[in-house]
C-alpha cells in the first residue's frame, strides 16, 4: 500500500464505519463495535505502543475534557511532555491528539495523521484478509493516538474514553497510572445501560489492579458500584468532597475558590468547573504518592491557563454569547445553574439542536425556567432530532415560553441577535405604576449536541 495522503487517510477513517460493523439494521450503531478483541488485534500487531506510555485514564459522562484539560496543562506546567487524547473535536480533527510542552499546546499534523493511518491500515487490511473484523473508526484513531504518543515520547498521556469505559477501545491500556471518574450520569442508555448503577459499572471497567483511583462527587449508586470495583481491584479510591472547596466566587473571567485551605483561581467559567479542578488536584496528589514531583507554581499556573472551547464560553460580549456543549440532562443542569448564576438579570434567549438518540426530553424539563425566548434548530447530524420536534417539548414544558424554529444554526444565531440587540435598545421596558425601569441586558446562550456547539466553534471570529 502507498503512503496516503491526509485526504485518503481521513476517506479510509470515515469508511471503517460500515466494514466496522457490517451487519447491523441500525445506522446509528455504524462505527461502534463495543469489546476490546479487534482493539488488541490492531495494536497487538503494531507493537503495543500503548504498553509503553504513562497513561493517565479518565472516563465519566460529564466533565472529561475539562478534567483532561486540567491535568494536561499541570503536567505541562510541571516540565513534563504530555500527550491528551480527546473526543469529540470541536476546532479541528487534529486536535483530537495533542502533544502539550510548557505553553505550547500542539496538535498531530496532518503529514502525521497520513502516516499513522497508512501503516494502520495495512494492518488493518490484513486482519480482514484473514477473516477479523475490520477496526471502527474510534478503534482507528485510538490506536494512531498511541503511535503519535510513542513517537512522540511523552512523559505522561491524558486518556479520555470515547464511551462507556469497560469496552472502550482505550481501555486495552492494561496498567495506567491513575484511573479518574468524572461525574456519571444517564447518557448513551441505549449501549450502557438504562440505570445509574449499570452505566457506572461500565465506566468503572477502566479501573485497575492497584491503581489508584480519583473520582468526582457522585450520586449514591454511581458510587456504591465504584467503591466495590476499587475493592475487588483493591486499588485506592480519593473521592473529592465538595465541602473541602470554599469561597467560591466567579464572574465571566474567572473563578476563585478555596481547596483544602488554598486559594486557586481557573479561567474555566461555571462554579461545577471547581469540582473538575478539584479532581485535577487529587491526580496531582496520587501522582506524589507514586514519587512524582511538582511545584506549586506549576499547579497554580496549569490550573488558571486552562482553557476549553465550548464549556460555558464567552464567543462575544456584543451581545453577550455563551456556548456550552449541554447535550444530556445533567449536563442541562448544570448549564441552568451557570445561566442563571451569572446571568440571572438578564433577558435570557436560548438556541439549541439536540440528537434524538439523547433524552432531550430530560434536557427540556432540566432547562424549565431558564429562557425567555428559544430559538430550535436540527443539527447538521443523521441523528439529529428535528427542531420542530424540539421546539414543540420545549413549548409543551412551558406554555407561555416562546419558541421559534429555525431551518439553519446560522439564522438561528442572526434572530437571537436581533432579539437581543432589540431587546435592550427599545421599549421592552417594565412599567410599574408610575416608574419605568430601564430594559436588562440580554445574554444568548448556543446549547446542545457537540455537532451545534463545533459548527458554531469553527466560525470566524467577529
Amino acid at each position: 500500500m502507498k503512503q496516503m495522503t491526509y485526504e485518503e487517510a481521513r476517506l479510509f477513517i470515515q469508511g471503517a464505519a460500515r466494514q466496522a460493523t457490517p451487519d447491523t439494521e441500525d445506522p446509528d450503531k455504524f462505527g461502534i463495535a463495543l469489546g476490546l478483541d479487534t482493539m488488541r488485534e490492531l495494536t497487538s500487531r503494531l507493537d503495543n505502543p500503548q504498553d509503553k506510555l504513562r497513561v493517565i485514564h479518565v472516563a465519566g459522562t460529564n466533565g472529561k475534557g475539562s478534567v483532561t484539560a486540567f491535568v494536561s496543562n499541570i503536567l505541562a506546567c510541571s516540565g513534563y511532555l504530555t500527550g491528551r487524547y480527546v473526543s469529540p473535536s470541536l476546532d479541528a480533527y487534529e486536535e483530537k491528539v495533542q502533544r502539550i510542552q510548557g505553553d505550547a499546546v500542539n496538535h498531530i499534523t496532518k503529514d502525521e495523521v497520513a502516516s499513522f493511518i497508512t501503516r494502520i491500515a495495512r494492518v488493518a487490511k490484513d486482519m480482514v484478509r484473514e477473516g477479523l473484523p475490520h477496526p471502527s473508526p474510534f478503534e482507528l484513531e485510538t490506536a494512531m493516538a498511541f503511535l503519535a504518543f510513542e513517537r512522540w515520547g511523552c512523559d505522561f498521556v491524558v486518556l479520555e474514553v470515547g464511551m462507556g469505559g469497560r469496552l472502550d477501545a482505550t481501555n486495552i491500556v492494561r496498567k495506567p497510572i491513575c484511573c479518574v471518574l468524572t461525574p456519571i450520569s444517564i447518557d448513551h442508555a441505549h449501549f450502557l445501560g438504562s440505570d445509574l448503577a449499570s452505566i457506572a459499572a461500565e465506566k468503572a471497567g477502566i479501573i485497575k489492579t492497584n491503581v489508584p483511583v480519583v473520582s468526582s462527587p457522585q450520586e449514591r449508586d454511581a458510587l456504591t458500584v465504584i467503591r466495590s470495583a476499587c475493592n475487588q481491584q483493591a486499588a485506592s479510591l480519593t473521592v473529592v468532597r465538595r465541602e473541602d472547596a470554599g469561597n467560591a466566587s466567579g464572574n465571566l473571567e474567572r473563578t476563585d475558590f478555596t481547596y483544602d485551605g488554598v486559594k486557586y483561581t481557573i479561567s474555566l467559567i461555571g462554579l461545577h468547573q471547581i469540582e473538575n479542578a478539584c479532581v485535577a488536584l487529587e491526580v496531582v496528589r496520587a501522582l506524589c504518592r507514586l514519587g512524582y514531583e511538582w511545584k506549586e507554581d506549576a499547579i497554580h499556573g496549569g490550573l488558571a491557563r486552562t482553557h476549553w472551547r465550548g464549556r460555558m464560553e464567552v464567543l462575544s460580549r456584543n451581545p453577550l454569547t455563551l456556548l456550552d456543549a449541554a447535550h444530556n440532562p445533567a449536563a442541562a443542569r448544570t448549564l441552568r445553574e451557570n445561566v442563571l448564576y451569572y446571568c440571572g438579570g438578564r433577558y435570557r434567549i436560548g438556541v439549541v439542536g439536540l440528537l434524538a438518540d439523547k433524552d432531550y426530553q430530560g434536557v427540556v424539563r432540566e432547562m424549565v425556567g431558564t429562557f425567555d425566548l428559544i430559538y430550535t434548530i436540527t443539527p447538521d447530524s443523521e441523528r439529529a432530532l428535528e427542531g420542530r420536534l424540539l421546539a414543540q417539548e420545549f413549548q409543551s414544558s412551558s406554555a407561555s415560553l416562546p419558541v421559534v424554529f429555525i431551518e439553519s444554526l446560522d439564522e438561528a444565531i442572526r434572530e437571537a441577535e436581533k432579539a437581543a440587540t432589540l431587546y435592550e435598545s427599545s421599549g421592552a421596558c417594565n412599567i410599574r405604576g408610575n416608574e419605568r425601569t430601564a430594559p436588562r441586558e440580554a445574554v444568548i446562550v448556543i446549547f446542545g449536541s457537540f455537532h451545534v456547539v463545533g459548527k458554531v466553534a469553527r466560525r470566524p471570529s467577529k
